[in-house]
């Protein structure tokens, strides 16, 4: 179901069954109940993170886009390196990108958490740093340090992260 433009009623036309669900009930679909599409997001520290549960799904509704990732990792990371998720669909593609120290003040981001099981829980600020990866820093880190680096740790099995953005898309949806 696709947005439909807007009709034009004229004075004593007959208002039909079809043409109220073509231009205000599906129209309404579009604006407020679009479902959720789903999508496999990576994880990668170094290397390639094996994991065991990769959900990810969003709404794009006009320019607007909700994105939601939960990673659960069985493998093991690589210590002082960044922690990098990957695979965001082109469809959903931020406006803007960059590190929130670069000073592009248009770069979406949201919050999250990373729950290293052999540490701590950490509260994340996650933002996209090109179109299809997304990088954290935790309330801990300095300004340009990432996750990974700064804490400096290697994710592994047990640990989990979870993404939270909402953010404006550089194309309308569909």
């Amino acid at each position: 179901m696709a947005w439909s433009t807007p009709r034009t009623w004229t004075v004593g036309e007959v208002v039909t069954a079809a043409n109220m669900n073509t231009y205000i009930s599906d129209d309404l679909t579009v604006l407020y109940g679009s479902t959720w599409t789903t999508f496999s997001p990576t994880l990668t520290q170094s290397g390639s993170v094996a994991l065991t549960t990769a959900t990810g799904r969003y709404q794009h509704v006009g320019y607007r886009c909700h994105l939601f990732i939960f990673l659960d990792p069985s493998g093991t990371g690589t210590g002082a390196n960044d922690i990098v998720i990957g695979n965001i669909p082109a469809a959903i593609a931020p406006r803007a990108t960059g590190a929130p120290a670069s000073g592009n003040a248009d770069t979406p981001s949201g919050i999250g958490t990373f729950h290293d099981t052999g540490a701590a829980m950490y509260s994340v600020h996650w933002f996209f740093v090109t179109s299809s990866t997304i990088k954290g820093n935790a309330t801990t880190s300095s300004a340009g340090s990432y996750l990974g680096t700064s804490p400096n740790f290697a994710i592994a099995a047990g640990d989990s992260l979870t993404v939270n953005i909402t953010y404006e898309t550089s194309a309308a949806s569909a």
